[in-house]
């Protein structure tokens, strides 16, 4: 019966001030860069027993600059079934090794492991301290000395080792490393007498042919015999086209790769290719350890731990890959910043790293999501939005428009573009689908912002989901996170009501030939709009009643009405050329006070100075 690493708690490394990390069975850690998921990965090393790498860069340093003297690390074990499921108790080979420090709480079974790692002044060396705890408290204060036991935690990593693999993989350099975990399996390569025997006689018998049937070989061995003369004795010179001695025939081992009748050596092939190779290396020495391990009679649960596996591999090849990994004969902890692997894996494996200031947030998606509620998330979030796992704040708008036009004003308010700072625009295009992103942002801990529209429905159903998603009631006016277009209106009009109105006439104009909008003020005015359902319901045959109302393009007013119905008609198509001629104008005009309102936020959400743009 296998085991769980059920729950991982760092304090005091690197960039992880005080985190708890639950685990699945297989786990994908997601999140921008600088989030904590390789200092993650390297505590995790740590705690299995591996601190050959830490050095006093290790600790954690404050904003204040204060350097942590401790680490500390704490790993919860857990029994489960055969298929990853939790269970009550250990079966009797994991007890035969962990025996009373084995901890019981509410009829569950847990193995506590705490790793600790000091700093002296005078100490270059840190070597772990490991206990066992004698229960597992509560997230606050978890790292007191007071929860440890007298025990010490020796040689568990035997039973639980942890394979790590970093981003630069490649298995030209696994062939040379004796270390590596290719060189580890050749390393294990060994045949029986009598199987020497019969591969010396193969062996002999190549070399003699391959000799034999070259008239160049045969000449220089022919040559080479003449060294007896100069050594003296009765020696023999011999060549051989393959190894002499069958021990030596994994030293010049080769890997090729064939497509069709072409077989190709590892050398040219590309880093994709070779990155990979070196995965399933490791994946394959895992496999042989757990089947030697099988008939020792003793527990055995290795981890693999594996950062970045998607590198210098295109898309489809990176969803495949996952497959493969996680056929892994154990636990399996990933980090990674592929959407494709993201996406492949279920919503319950996912695990968001997030930092804000010198914290680093952990979010997951819960599991106890209804079906509903899972279909939206990955259907309308992770399959189409993958690169949302990544940013460091999103902003929803109500719809297309926005969604272009928003991202051309934040590269000239920021002077980046907006991925440059892990912000990313999503226009929800009016489907009723605010809920699926806002549960999605608040739970793997992003943070978020609403460019609304100000039409009532709109304000109506962004409420609603809101409420279901948070559970209380919202006031969009007055919450930060929200800024709401004045007096009803959509984005197209708010333009207009803000004075851009000869900007956006000159833009229809020169898109669609001078004079444009005169001549289609004149030629429309009067006439009716296309027939829309009313409330009023027809005596006769129950129906909606449609009415077509006449359009009132007089006036200042009217022509506002006029540009207003032709930005909507075309609004996909004007979005960034209308953006770019508001920014043409003097800084007093070319942010919209809304639009400098939420870059403002978003300056301080993201703690970036904005005082210096006028609004």
């Amino acid at each position: 019966m296998p085991i769980l690493i059920q729950t991982v708690r760092i304090s005091g490394f690197r960039g992880l001030k005080n985190i708890e990390v639950p685990l699945e069975l297989k786990t994908v850690i997601i999140g921008a860069n600088n989030a904590g998921k390789t200092s993650f990965l390297k505590a995790f090393q740590l705690s299995m027993g591996d601190s050959r790498f830490l050095g006093e860069d290790d600790f954690h340093i404050s904003l204040d600059g204060q350097r942590s003297n401790l680490i500390v690390i704490d790993v919860r074990i857990v029994p489960t079934d055969n298929f990853g499921k939790l269970t009550t108790t250990f079966d009797e080979l994991w007890s035969s090794i962990f025996r009373s420090d084995i901890q019981i709480e509410e009829d569950q079974e847990f193995l506590a492991i705490r790793t600790k790692l000091s700093q002296k002044d005078d100490q270059k060396r840190f070597a772990p301290e490991r206990y066992f705890l004698k229960i597992w408290p509560k997230f606050d204060g978890w790292d007191d000395e007071k929860y440890e036991s007298s025990n010490r935690a020796q040689n568990f990593a035997e039973s639980i080792p942890l394979y790590f693999q970093e981003p630069q993989r490649d298995i030209l350099d696994d062939l040379r490393e004796r270390k590596s975990y290719l060189g580890r399996i050749l390393s294990k390569v060994k045949y029986n007498d009598d199987d020497m025997t019969a591969l010396k006689e193969i062996i002999d018998d190549l070399n003699e042919t391959a000799i034999s049937k070259s008239e160049v070989l045969s000449a220089l061995q022919s040559h080479l015999c003449e060294l007896k003369d100069a050594i003296g004795g009765n020696g023999k010179t011999e060549i051989s086209s393959v190894a002499k001695d069958v021990r030596d025939l994994t030293k010049g081992l080769r890997l090729h790769y064939q497509e069709g009748a072409n077989s190709f050596s590892m050398e040219y092939h590309g880093m994709g290719t070779r990155s990979w190779a070196s995965l399933l290396t490791m994946k394959a020495f895992a496999k042989i350890v757990v089947s030697e391990r099988a008939t020792d009679n003793k527990p055995f649960f290795p981890i693999l731990a594996l950062e970045e596996p998607e590198a210098h591999l295109h898309p489809n090849a990176q969803k495949h890959l996952y497959t493969q990994i996680t056929d892994f004969p154990g636990q399996v902890v990933i980090s990674t910043h592929s959407p494709y692997i993201s996406a492949n894996a279920d919503l319950g494996e996912l695990r968001s790293f997030y930092r804000s200031g010198d914290q680093v947030l952990v979010g997951g998606i819960p599991q106890d999501l209804d079906i509903e509620d899972k279909r939206r998330i990955g259907r309308e979030v992770i399959n189409t939005r993958g690169e949302l796992f990544f940013s460091k704040l999103i902003i929803l708008c109500e719809g297309e428009t926005e969604e272009q036009a928003l991202p051309v004003f934040f590269k000239d308010y920021f002077e980046r573009f907006p991925y440059e700072l892990g912000v990313n625009f999503v226009g929800i295009s009016g489907c009723g689908n605010y809920k699926a992103f806002f549960r999605f942002a608040n739970a793997i801990k992003i943070p978020w912002l609403v460019f609304s529209d100000g039409e009532v429905e709109t304000l109506k159903r962004i409420s609603h989901e809101y409420e279901s998603v948070f559970h209380n009631k919202i006031d969009l006016f007055s919450d930060f996170r929200f800024v709401v277009l004045p007096n009803g209106a959509h984005y197209e009009k708010y333009l207009l009501e803000s004075g851009y109105g000869n900007e956006i006439e000159a833009i229809l104009d020169d898109l669609n030939g001078e004079g444009w909008v005169s001549t289609q003020i004149n030629k429309l005015n009067g006439k009716l709009r296309k027939s829309h359902s009313t409330e009023k319901i027809c005596a006769t045959c129950k129906q909606h009643i449609f009415k077509g109302e006449k359009r009132d393009y007089s006036g200042t007013d009217g022509k506002k009405n006029a540009l207003a119905d032709f930005m909507l008609k075309d609004k996909t198509r004007l979005a960034v050329p209308i953006a770019r001629a508001i920014l043409s104008l003097d800084k007093a005009r070319r942010y919209p006070p809304l639009v400098d309102e939420i870059f403002k936020k978003v300056g301080i959400v993201l703690s970036i100075e904005t005082s210096e743009k006028e609004s």
